[in-house]
């Protein structure tokens, strides 16, 4: 947060009001009023630049946003991101996902999606070790598949057939792999603009009269 000095004078005796320290000085007058204003250093370390991620299409976040279905532990479940948290979560159908569904997306270090039968695919969500507690209780000390690796661990694996779920994996890798190269900037830009994303989704895969139509449903609900 930024810290200013306030300085006030009134005639030739000033009385000063401090709020914190840094650079904002106000001098007060009974015909002049000037103020002064510079942020504190630690002010202009804290601004970090926020922008769309350039390697991501609003297709991809709206695969992300409506989710997947498939196996978790062999129970029909529903993985997807949830933006506004900046979590991946998944969940069994028609319940809220708890503490142990999910998982922050900047603590996601890889994503895995490959075959695992003629018509099956598998995910593979991975965090760094340190982030363990993430797991469930009865989980933390199980024997891993083979696919971790030694600074990371698998946070939940996802299965089944249905094409979304394979269309989710690689959306997530396409994220991920923005994240690590444009910086996290990306997803704070996402979950900021959301809603202009879904529209923008939408207004790409309709035709002109769903448009249409749409915005008058819009208008007369507004």
């Amino acid at each position: 947060s930024s810290h200013f000095g306030l300085q006030v004078c009134q005639g030739t005796s000033p009385y000063v009001y401090r709020s914190g320290t840094g650079g904002m000085t106000a001098a007060v007058r009974p015909s002049e009023i000037s103020v002064s204003i510079q942020p504190s250093a630690s002010s202009k370390e804290a601004a970090v630049p926020i922008g769309p991620p350039d390697s991501v299409e609003p297709a991809v976040i709206y695969k992300l946003y409506r989710g997947a279905v498939g196996k978790v532990a062999s129970q029909e479940s529903r993985v997807w991101v949830e933006f506004p948290a900046l979590q991946l979560c998944w969940t069994r159908y028609d319940a809220p996902a708890l503490d142990q569904d999910r998982v922050p997306l900047l603590d996601v270090t890889r994503c895995t999606c490959k075959h695992v039968g003629e018509e099956s695919w598998g995910i593979a969500v991975f965090a760094p070790r340190g982030r363990r507690h993430l797991l469930p209780l009865q989980q933390r000390a199980s024997k891993t598949d083979g696919g971790e690796q030694a600074d990371e661990f698998e946070v939940v694996q996802i299965a089944g057939s249905h094409p979304g779920l394979h269309e989710f994996g690689a959306a997530l890798q396409q994220l991920l792999a923005s994240r690590d190269s444009e910086g996290p900037g990306g997803l704070e830009f996402i979950q900021r603009r959301l809603f202009q994303y879904i529209w923008k989704h939408q207004g790409d895969s309709r035709s002109e009269a769903a448009l249409f139509e749409a915005q008058a449903v819009l208008a007369f609900n507004s």
